[in-house]
Formats: structure tokens, C-alpha cells, sequence
């Protein structure tokens, strides 16, 4: 419209490459898959007031796969993610 108006010489979206969608839908995980890849990352709940590492490890790799399952984000930003940017209701209604 500002072309046409004669605002700017030429588009500014002129030469920029429209998008389009992949031919192929992108792969989704099926219920059997989710349920497969959250088993890996079960283990006991270990005693409590003590730090066990492979229990540590197991619970925060579920963390990470229940986020980007659940949440849509990316793994970029999942990596950039600070405390402060999450907010945590108390009342048990997430």
C-alpha cells in the first residue's frame, strides 16, 4: 500500500521468501512412545533427607520430558529457562 501511495520506493517485505508448509506433517509421539520414554526415567523414591544422585538424575530427566511433552517448548528454551520465569502456583491447581 505505501508503494502505491507512493510513500516507498519498494516493499519492504520485497525478496523475503514465503514460507510454506512441509510436504510431510511433523512425527508425533504415540501414548505407547510417551509411556515408554517416562518409564526410563523411573526409579524408588529413596530415603527420606538424603541426597541420592541416580534418583536426582532420574526425576529431573522426567522434568525435562514432561515439559517439552506437555508444553510445546523448545529445547532452546527450555535449556534458557530460570527459576524466575516459571510461576508456581501453591494451591495445588497447576
Amino acid at each position: 500500500m505505501l508503494v502505491v501511495e507512493g510513500e516507498v520506493d519498494k516493499a519492504p517485505t520485497e525478496g523475503i521468501e514465503i514460507a510454506t508448509a512441509p510436504d510431510e506433517p511433523v512425527p508425533i509421539l504415540t501414548d505407547s512412545e510417551i509411556t515408554a520414554l517416562l518409564k526410563t526415567c523411573a526409579v524408588g523414591r529413596g530415603r527420606p533427607g538424603t541426597f541420592a544422585r541416580p534418583i536426582f538424575l532420574s526425576r529431573r530427566d522426567e522434568v525435562i520430558l514432561r515439559l517439552l511433552l506437555d508444553t510445546g517448548v523448545r529445547v532452546f528454551e527450555l535449556c534458557g529457562l530460570k527459576l524466575e520465569d516459571v510461576e508456581i502456583r501453591r494451591d495445588g491447581l497447576l
